[in-house]
């Protein structure tokens, strides 16, 4: 079930989609993450990767969020916090390696991205997401 605009503007109804970050203007190389999931109901954003060896996908798109607990997890995460501006949603903040048993919030935010630490090293704040081309069957399997 989708609970908020920002999934559903930027990706339709698909459950899973490959994602681009873009620098200002779109102008700058940016980094694209294949086949991330979206956890739009409550029970789906509390589990989140909580006791995974290993994600099953390359991000987790969670929503709406504006904070996020790596409690019970193995391994650590990148989070980028979203929000919708301008038109387009765009990253407000980047928390990189974060280590299980924390929290991390921003307020502003509308949605978060949990990724593989190391997969949003070069995605910087201001930056805009959209839907990359692939298919996702291809991908993760959960379309």
């Amino acid at each position: 079930m989708l609970t908020s605009c920002l999934w559903a503007t930027v990706f339709g109804a698909r459950r899973c989609a490959c994602l681009e970050f873009t620098g200002p203007g779109g102008t700058v190389p940016g980094v694209t993450l294949k086949g991330v999931r979206l956890a739009g109901s409550a029970p789906e954003r509390l589990a989140g990767w909580m006791f995974r060896r290993v994600p099953g996908t390359a991000g987790l798109w969670l929503e709406p969020c504006a904070s996020v607990h790596t409690w019970w997890m193995r391994f650590e995460v990148d989070l980028a916090f979203l929000a919708w501006r301008d038109g387009v949603a765009t990253v407000l903040h980047v928390e990189r390696r974060v280590a299980p048993w924390r929290v991390v919030s921003c307020r502003e935010a509308e949605a978060v991205l949990e990724a593989v630490a190391g997969a949003l090293d070069g995605v910087r704040q201001g930056w805009s997401v959209r839907k990359a081309p692939c298919s996702c069957r291809c991908c993760c399997g959960l379309c």
